[in-house]
């Protein structure tokens, strides 16, 4: 697939994933933004669309599948600007699990 039709087919799903997220189908968009991840990954490595996966992850409750996303994310930019934040997401979600 050409690269112009993967950054189409990429802001398709994009859009499709931010009408579900402001009409709240978290899991729905959840879903979907698995395929959007591999498209992004594809055109331009963007490692921010694990942030948005691990946020999408814990809206609905699934906090082991969002700390495994956002662990991913750090991994992959460690210096980044929001690394404390992250880290600091990751264990506010790791005390919802113990709950």
């Amino acid at each position: 697939m050409p690269t112009n039709a993967i950054a189409n087919a990429g802001l398709r799903v994009r859009c499709n994933i931010w009408n579900l997220y402001i009409h709240l189908c978290w899991q729905t968009a959840e879903q979907q933004f698995i395929p959007a991840l591999a498209i992004a990954s594809a055109v331009s490595g963007n490692s921010v669309a694990y942030t948005n996966l691990a946020l999408l992850s814990a809206q609905v409750k699934d906090f082991q599948t969002a700390i495994y996303y956002m662990k991913k994310y750090l991994l992959l930019v460690p210096e980044s600007e929001d690394a404390r934040s992250c880290q600091d997401k990751i264990y506010e979600w790791e005390v919802q699990i113990t709950k």
